[in-house]
């Protein structure tokens, strides 16, 4: 195998991996936001019930 193959080789690697990072962090993020949008609604319905007592 030449040099030029081995380079290419670990370039395409690090560039799947690179992409799999930014996947997986953006993946986390938005299930956070999911998370905290989870809550907001529960809060609100939480003041909307003392509201009315």
């Amino acid at each position: 195998m030449n040099h030029n193959a081995i380079i290419m080789m670990t370039l395409i690697i690090l560039a799947v991996g690179f992409s799999l990072g930014i996947y997986v962090y953006f993946e986390q993020k938005r299930k956070q936001n999911e998370e905290i949008q989870l809550i907001i609604t529960e809060a609100r319905q939480g003041l909307v019930e003392l509201d009315r007592k």
